[in-house]
């Protein structure tokens, strides 16, 4: 199951990178731009757990950031929505019960 949302965070990581790439970033660092920043977001989380991970986003997108406005815009345009019907798409073919 971990390999599946390995594979859907790698697709979302390439989807950033290119579009720095498309910006004028070479794509080194685009890459490591986006790596750095996902596995910076995947420490803090595993490092303060006292806080659910909604917590610590909310924490970062705080008024007036370059964080929220990309947060409310992804918000906004549902664009988690499929990602959790992806994650239930995936629990019906694992047949996992109580799940889907």
């Amino acid at each position: 199951m971990a390999a599946c949302y390995n594979g859907w965070l790698l697709d979302l990581f390439a989807t950033v990178s290119e579009w720095l790439e498309q910006q004028g970033i070479a794509p080194e660092k685009a890459r490591a731009l986006i790596l750095s920043a996902s596995s910076g977001a995947a420490a803090m989380g595993a490092d303060r757990s006292e806080n659910s991970l909604r917590e610590l986003s909310a924490g970062i997108a705080t008024p007036n950031t370059l964080t929220r406005l990309g947060l409310d815009h992804l918000k906004g345009r549902g664009a988690f929505q499929p990602w959790a019907e992806a994650c239930k798409l995936l629990s019906q073919q694992l047949d996992i019960p109580g799940r889907g």
